[in-house]
């Protein structure tokens, strides 16, 4: 009777203990825009107001294409932790977050950055265009192809390993330690 108890007990602490384990992670997407075009890609991995970070659609994404869609906040982007691709061009955006550390393309042309968080050393190719708000880059670590025409960068935080610049690399110094913008500046001396 006590031995049965016993693994009647156990069986249950068990089936508590991994159903707890194999909760989903839910995170939190404030941004409503950004949430319904998560629902629209992602269905079944949007419940209410969060996305769930363990489902297997988001976990196995490496592309994801949110423009057009009037979003002013990505909170929630970590959850991609495979995303090597992101189009956000055409939104309402004036920050980014954290970008996942696989990341290789971020095209956020057309919304109203203000600035860029530290980029990936992953990231290949960055186009930021007609965000007159931009004034200062973050270091361009292995960045090979920018594009940054209608913005207001005067100066490059280094030159990195770009190879295919817009505008012309030639026509943007180096930022210095009296550049104009405040900008950081990252030299290879």
């Amino acid at each position: 009777m006590k031995t049965t108890l016993q693994k009647i007990i156990l069986v249950l602490a068990l089936s508590i203990g991994l159903t707890s384990i194999s909760k989903a992670q839910m995170v939190y997407i404030p941004d409503s825009a950004f949430r319904a075009r998560l629902s629209q890609i992602y269905p079944t991995c949007i419940v209410g107001d969060s996305i769930n970070s363990s489902c297997s659609q988001v976990i196995n994404t490496t592309v994801l294409d949110v423009s057009y869609s009037s979003i002013s906040d990505l909170t929630g982007l970590n959850v991609f932790v495979n995303l090597t691709y992101l189009k956000c061009f055409n939104n309402s955006l004036t920050s980014l977050p954290s970008l996942p550390s696989g990341l290789q393309y971020l095209f956020c042309q057309g919304n109203q950055l203000t600035s860029l968080p530290s980029l990936p050393s992953s990231l290949l190719d960055l186009r930021c265009t007609d965000n007159p708000n931009l004034s200062c880059l973050p270091d361009l670590k292995n960045v090979t192809y920018l594009d940054i025409s209608n913005t207001s960068v005067q100066c490059l935080p280094g030159y990195g390993k770009i190879i295919n610049c817009t505008p012309p690399l030639n026509t943007l110094p180096l930022c210095g330690i009296n550049n104009t913008n405040g900008c950081d500046f990252f030299w290879n001396i």
